[in-house]
């Protein structure tokens, strides 16, 4: 994500605010995380979940400085987010736990610390919370079964609402802005922004999905796009899928186009359901958020298609 000469400057002092804290750290600890932290400011959902107040404030204006630290509480409960999805998946190591509880710690403090604990956000940031953990949980009941054996109801389970719901403490920024900004419940930014944000949370973690299905699966690991090939895989192969291998999936998905299509656009139909939500708002940097998200993942989809051509000719699939 190429940030612009305002952004820049912000999310620099947003990752300094977070290099201080830890550099107060006990010497251990401080060890432990300080390459934590610069690993997690590597990923581009960093840059998101510090500057997603920024990205918002012509929608919900707020004090400069305010904004700033919304983005460092949002970037704290990203790095614990981060570590626990990591160790669902198995790509972080448990070593990572106590920067990441410490982390967790910090952005309720800074949320206390405005006084969010006091209004109706404390209760809307602990139901995003349950309805996050729930989700996962949902999701681990699908881990390392063998695939002529995973049903199609746990097969179904990975569906955008599914991403949206695991994704949920993210849009807590959303709920505290508002908050913030004095504005009344039935503010109808309040829905429109939200659902923009579900729809974006959503289509982000399909591109991703796309993108490492095979690695995940070689990993025990179902996601969004993975089970929905095994089902375009059931559905047209009925005799060989009791006998269903990863390799099998692997040589199927390479011509499996109609499905590669489907992926395409769900994801377009996210974008475009983000987008219309915010239609009432005009032009704002949440939807030229938006637009840049479709125009990158575009690339990516076409990179992908070209992939796939290029190992059909490989083997002769599509040869003279």
């Amino acid at each position: 994500m190429q940030l612009g000469p305002v952004e820049q400057p912000r999310h620099e002092r947003i990752c300094a605010a977070l290099r201080a804290t830890i550099s107060a750290y006990p010497p251990a600890l401080r060890q432990r995380c300080a390459p934590d932290l610069e690993d997690l400011l590597c990923g581009e959902f960093s840059q998101l979940a510090a500057l997603l107040p920024a990205w918002l404030s012509d929608l919900i204006p707020l004090d400069d400085a305010l904004l700033d630290v919304l983005g460092e509480a949002g970037l704290w409960l990203w790095w614990y987010a981060d570590t626990l999805d990591g160790l669902i998946d198995g790509t972080r190591p448990p070593a990572r736990l106590p920067g990441a509880q410490q982390a967790l710690l910090r952005a309720l403090e800074i949320y206390r610390g405005l006084g969010l604990a006091d209004t109706p956000a404390w209760g809307d940031l602990m139901a995003r919370a349950l309805l996050a953990a729930d989700a996962y949980a949902r999701e681990l009941a699908t881990r390392d079964m063998a695939l002529p054996t995973i049903s199609d109801e746990q097969l179904a389970l990975w569906s955008p609402e599914l991403l949206m719901e695991r994704a949920a403490p993210f849009s807590f920024t959303l709920t505290a802005q508002l908050q913030l900004a004095g504005a009344p419940e039935d503010d109808p930014r309040r829905p429109d922004i939200a659902a923009a944000l579900r729809a974006l949370t959503a289509a982000r973690q399909i591109a991703d999905d796309a993108a490492d299905w095979m690695a995940d699966l070689a990993r025990g690991q179902l996601n969004s796009v993975s089970a929905g090939l095994i089902r375009h895989f059931r559905q047209r192969r009925h005799d060989q899928a009791g006998a269903l291998s990863l390799e099998q999936l692997a040589g199927y998905e390479i011509h499996a186009e109609g499905y590669w299509d489907q992926v395409e656009q769900s994801h377009a139909a996210l974008c475009r359901q983000a987008l219309d939500h915010l239609a009432p708002y005009g032009a704002c940097r949440l939807r030229a958020l938006i637009v840049g998200q479709q125009r990158g993942d575009a690339v990516g989809w076409a990179r992908m298609r070209a992939r796939r051509a290029d190992v059909r000719v490989i083997f002769t699939m599509d040869g003279k």
